[in-house]
């Protein structure tokens, strides 16, 4: 910026560093940062796959309409099976697991809560 005098770059520049500064550290200190990620994870219907994806480090659950969730807590992981009914809506941390011996499981993905119901 050679046509503008220090003050003026500085009266320009200074706003703007300020605006990106303060949207960083709102981002730092947002209270649901970390659940964004599993808000935004969803599906419904029986476990395809269960296998780990080394690429984001975490087991990939496939479901049979085309989602996939992203788990990392080995309790649940080791607790899903094949053909296994899970139902994640897309605003909730948690989701259900229907087994085939008629129980369910609740598993909270934010909080690592672990509930079976028999």
């Amino acid at each position: 910026m050679g046509f503008l005098t220090t003050k003026q770059q500085i009266f320009i520049l200074l706003p703007i560093i300020l605006l990106i500064i303060l949207s960083i550290v709102l981002n730092i200190t947002d209270k649901n940062y970390n659940k964004q990620q599993f808000y935004n994870q969803y599906g419904e219907g029986r476990v395809v796959l269960n296998d780990y994806n080394s690429s984001c480090h975490c087991h990939t659950i496939k479901l049979s309409d085309s989602q996939s969730l992203n788990l990392d807590d080995i309790r649940i992981i080791s607790m899903i099976k094949k053909n296994d009914w899970i139902v994640k809506k897309k605003n909730n941390t948690f989701f259900i697991v229907y087994k085939a011996d008629q129980s369910r499981i609740f598993y909270d993905m934010y909080n690592k809560n672990l509930k079976i119901i028999k």
